[in-house]
């Protein structure tokens, strides 16, 4: 992660988009690996991705959480994730429904906000116009650390900073910051114990296709708060996951994320690879047949 701009630094991670899973598997290839700059990564050795796309999904095990499946209210969608299923299950793989309390996954959108909040807030503390961050004319430190920081960040950013500052305030640690660990550590666990027994969890990428600039969302629906909220759950863990088209709906694309065990990239990266050749939907196929539509 070295060279990257910090946000949440215990969430954060690299993410990068390709045409297919073989280049997917390709750069990984090149992203993974010890840098000495980066001492949060890995002394393992890196295997070749790619050498293992197409090992067979045979007795694999793919965990489908119920409650965020029952979270969507988009019907095309959920006939999709059916089909799908089916015939991963056709290839092989045993698909079953696992459960995931409702309090728990209503929690998520919370305790990462507190935390990614908190965590940018003390990131970003030493962007001051000076050493670090744009510099602005100012008569003292303080304007110029004033100036730097309200040209330098969007309001949705500052909004951030604001409330992770709060968040860290020594009053407020407790009932705020803290919890949410608590809460995250919870969190974690359950997606080790469903891991323990399965290869991977499956979950729709969102609730639905992109909306409009011009609707409004639910934000208290169960459709935000759990089946829009719950990739959060890769971040929590730190574990590799990967999201890949499922099909199309009023021609606007609709996805699906896979999730595996830490350092089995190899088995989740052969699991989506044969998830593309099921949809057709791998590089410029897709493009030639939109072209052609």
């Amino acid at each position: 992660r070295y060279g990257l701009f910090p946000f949440a630094p215990s969430m954060d991670h690299v993410g990068y988009f390709t045409r297919n899973v073989e280049d997917c598997a390709i750069l990984l290839s090149a992203l993974s690996g010890r840098d000495d700059k980066d001492s949060t990564s890995s002394f393992r050795p890196v295997p070749v991705y790619e050498n293992h796309l197409h090992d067979g999904i045979k007795g694999k095990k793919i965990a489908v959480i119920e409650e965020i499946f029952e979270a969507l209210s988009d019907e095309t969608l959920k006939a999709q994730i059916r089909d799908i299923l089916a015939k991963l299950a056709k290839e092989g793989a045993i698909i079953s429904y696992v459960h995931m309390p409702m309090e728990v996954l209503s929690s998520v959108f919370a305790t990462y906000f507190v935390i990614s909040c908190a965590e940018a807030t003390s990131n970003n503390a030493n962007l001051d116009g000076i050493k670090f961050g744009p510099y602005y004319e100012g008569k003292t430190y303080q304007d110029v650390m004033m100036q730097a920081r309200t040209h330098g960040f969007s309001e949705l950013i500052k909004r951030r900073f604001v409330i992770g500052s709060f968040a860290l305030m020594k009053e407020n640690q407790e009932d705020l910051f803290l919890k949410a660990q608590r809460c995250r550590a919870k969190i974690v666990a359950l997606v080790n114990e469903i891991l323990a027994d399965h290869d991977f969890i499956f979950t729709p990428a969102a609730p639905s296709v992109a909306t409009k600039f011009n609707e409004k969302s639910d934000r208290l629906s169960a459709s935000y708060m759990i089946a829009d909220n719950h990739m959060a759950l890769g971040n929590f863990s730190g574990l590799p996951s990967i999201t890949l088209p499922l099909g199309f709906e009023n021609g606007l694309p609709l996805g699906i994320n896979l999730m595996g065990r830490a350092f089995e990239e190899e088995d989740l990266l052969n699991l989506s690879s044969t998830f593309e050749a099921l949809t057709g939907l791998g590089g410029l196929s897709v493009l030639n047949k939109e072209a052609k539509q």
